[in-house]
């Protein structure tokens, strides 16, 4: 029986759909400190911590008003020294 567990400390990516963007980024700044750079009506990228990237994005394309979509992509956690 296979008992490793993988241990994910980070989300690496993650896009949410937003049908109102703007109003989307509103909320995420005031909830989470969260900062954007916008690329136009239909999606803005979430600034990382430090400044050097982006960590994911708020997407308006196709988005539903009745609720969307949550992307995420990770990464493996890094191995542990032996």
């Amino acid at each position: 029986m296979n008992t490793q567990t993988t241990n994910i400390t980070a989300i690496d990516s993650i896009t949410l759909d937003a049908a109102d963007p703007e109003a989307a980024q509103r909320f995420y700044a005031d909830a989470f400190g969260w900062s954007f750079n916008d690329y136009g009506p239909g999606y803005a990228g979430i600034r990382s911590p430090d400044g050097s990237g982006e960590v994911g994005g708020l997407n308006g394309e196709g988005a539903s008003p009745a609720g969307g979509r949550v992307s995420r992509r990770r990464m493996p956690a890094p191995t542990p020294p032996r």
